[in-house]
C-alpha cells in the first residue's frame, strides 16, 4: 500500500485537470465564436479539405409568471400530460397545428434564445 497515491494528491490532480478543462473549453468557445459567422450553411468545405458542419440550436424556457397567468386557459388534457415538455419544438409544432388558440396564448410565455453553435470538423489533419 505504500505505492498508493494519497487521496489528497488525487484531489489536487483532479482540481488541476478540471481547471485545464475549463480553460480549454473557454478557448474552444472563443474559436467557435470566430468561426460561426463565417459558416453560412450547415456544411462548409474549406480549400484545405476540412468539412465543417454547424448546427445552430435554440434554447426554449418558460417565463413562469406569464405561464401562471394563462395556465387555466390550457386544456386539461394537454396540461396534465405535457406541461413540463411544452418547450419541446415538436410539441410546439403539434400545438400550432392542433390547438392554435393554446399555441397563441403560450407564445408570450416561451422565451427563445440561440444556443451555442455545435461545430464538428472532419478531414485534413494538416492545417
Amino acid at each position: 500500500m505504500e505505492n498508493e497515491v494519497s487521496l489528497g494528491s488525487l484531489a489536487e490532480q483532479w482540481k488541476a485537470q478540471a481547471e485545464l478543462e475549463l480553460k480549454s473549453r473557454q478557448e474552444r468557445e472563443r474559436i467557435e465564436d470566430l468561426m460561426s459567422p463565417r459558416l453560412n450553411s450547415k456544411v462548409t468545405l474549406t480549400p484545405a479539405g476540412h468539412k465543417i458542419t454547424i448546427t445552430r440550436p435554440t434554447n426554449r424556457s418558460f417565463d413562469h409568471k406569464q405561464l401562471l397567468r394563462i395556465v387555466d386557459d390550457i386544456p386539461q388534457h394537454i396540461r396534465r400530460v405535457r406541461l413540463g415538455c411544452l418547450a419541446d419544438q415538436q410539441f410546439l409544432d403539434f400545438l400550432r397545428d392542433s390547438e392554435p388558440d393554446v399555441a397563441l396564448r403560450l407564445e408570450g410565455a416561451i422565451k427563445v434564445t440561440p444556443a451555442r453553435p455545435v461545430i464538428s470538423i472532419r478531414g485534413c489533419a494538416n492545417v
